[in-house]
């Protein structure tokens, strides 16, 4: 609720905080997950944030963004939509073609590739540290058209293994190889 990153010591003594509300860059507007990649020293963020739904233009701002272990800004990706009523008169504003449709869960792989789950497309994301989309899968399953590799829209977890397996947590937790390929579940 704060929108801020803030670092603490392992015994839990302050060290600093950055970022503040708002949409600029540096700055959030509904922060919602954290991963480091501790090979490069990079913290990413994901962030959500919305104008009141009764707003015929509200905007929906979803962004990852990038940050040095200090809190320097390194630069951003995703972007903004009209998700109020608006959307039916005028066209969403796409700023990329890879729009990112609310980012709830971030995790980076050994090999510095950023891994999203996102909520409403439901599927999970692959980018390169600049933000390239690599991969798209889940939707309807894996990207072998396996539907037991479908990643349920109330999924809420990812996290990627050394071995660059790809975990999603649902229900249960579906396994993916670093391509999308399914691999099974732990119920």
């Amino acid at each position: 609720g704060r929108n801020k990153v803030i670092k603490y010591s392992p015994e839990g003594k302050f060290i600093k905080e950055w970022g503040k509300w708002g949409s600029g860059k540096g700055e959030f507007e509904g922060l919602s997950s954290i991963a480091i990649d501790q090979r490069a020293n990079v913290l990413y963020t994901t962030q959500v944030g919305v104008a009141s739904a009764a707003d015929p233009y509200a905007v929906l701002e979803a962004w990852v963004q990038k940050f040095d272990l200090e809190g320097k800004f390194l630069g951003r990706w995703g972007g903004s939509k009209i998700v109020g009523i608006g959307r039916f008169l005028f066209f969403p504003i796409p700023i990329r073609k890879y729009e990112l449709d609310d980012p709830r869960r971030i995790a980076v792989g050994s090999d510095g590739s950023v891994w999203l789950r996102e909520v409403h497309r439901p599927c999970v994301s692959k980018f390169t540290p600049e933000g390239k989309l690599l991969l798209r899968f889940g939707q309807t399953g894996d990207i072998n058209g396996d539907p037991r590799g479908a990643v349920s829209r109330y999924s809420d977890g990812i996290a990627v293994g050394p071995d660059g397996t790809v975990y999603v947590g649902d229900n249960r937790i579906v396994k993916f190889d670093s391509q999308g390929k399914y691999l099974g579940e732990i119920k």
